[in-house]
């Protein structure tokens, strides 16, 4: 049923295979009704979780959590190997930041829920300490003075890698500097200086000049800015990435030892 849940293609397609040959049939009426009704289907849509059946082989939120997460860690250990051989190969470097940023906004997450729950249940801490010792040993590695002075910490983590991520996904004007574009004298015609404006109106520009809608059309493209990360960072980044695996699968096993 879930899986079926997760295919609309698939779904659609069988809506419009049972109502081949009805006449009066308005696909794109249907289509509405159906994209609200599949969706509203998602959420009703749910897996009964058990918190007594704690066990070993037993599968659980956090054991599929795990499996995502071991996933991620290959594919990005792939993608990290494919370019340290291609370096200039932008395909292989942008699933390299994909993966990476990925992994980055849900270990953060999860990991501030792992230390809440350890402050509520501090035998959960001592359970998982060591785990949490040396993710912390690796993520103090990572060479953050290379990209930056600010001192380690989830957030800048993140930050880090999303900087790096957002030039290559959310820029189609890719430059790497700036232009500076030279206007002659008589560029800027009839300027006008407006003096003590309303208080409510300071924001508004107090220079106006000929073309001024002109230049603010030019002005308003920007370019994301990209911080250069070091091949350094993304080789820590992977030990990184493998401890916070390690760490989960280490609270997992304190829940089962805990669990009554």
């Amino acid at each position: 049923m879930l899986g079926a849940v997760a295919d609309l293609d698939g779904s659609w397609a069988a809506v419009l295979d049972a109502v081949a040959g009805i006449d009066g049939i308005d696909a794109g009426v249907l289509g509405e009704a159906f994209e609200e009704a599949f969706h509203a289907l998602q959420e009703a849509a749910t897996r009964s979780v058990d918190p007594a059946d704690v066990t070993e082989d037993t599968p659980s939120i956090l054991s599929n959590v795990l499996e995502c997460m071991d996933e991620q860690v290959k594919a990005f250990s792939t993608a990290l190997e494919q370019h340290q051989r291609r370096p200039d190969n932008n395909d292989v470097y942008n699933e390299l930041l994909r993966v990476a940023y990925n992994f980055a906004d849900g270990a953060r997450a999860f990991l501030r829920l792992m230390v809440g729950v350890c402050d509520l249940k501090p035998v959960l801490f001592w359970l998982t300490v060591f785990e949490q010792v040396e993710l912390a040993h690796r993520f103090e590695k990572l060479p953050f003075s290379l990209v930056g002075k600010a001192k380690p910490s989830l957030g800048r983590y993140r930050s880090v890698i999303a900087d790096a991520r957002n030039q290559a996904f959310h820029d189609l004007f890719a430059f790497d500097h700036p232009f500076r574009v030279e206007l002659p004298g008589d560029a800027l015609r009839s300027p006008e200086l407006r003096l003590f404006r309303e208080y409510a109106k300071r924001g508004d520009s107090a220079l106006n000049f000929e073309d001024r809608g002109l230049v603010e059309l030019f002005a308003s493209l920007t370019r994301t800015p990209e911080r250069p990360v070091p091949v350094g960072f993304w080789q820590g980044n992977l030990e990184v990435m493998s401890a916070v695996v390690d760490t989960v699968r280490a609270l997992r096993r304190a829940l089962i030892i805990a669990t009554p």
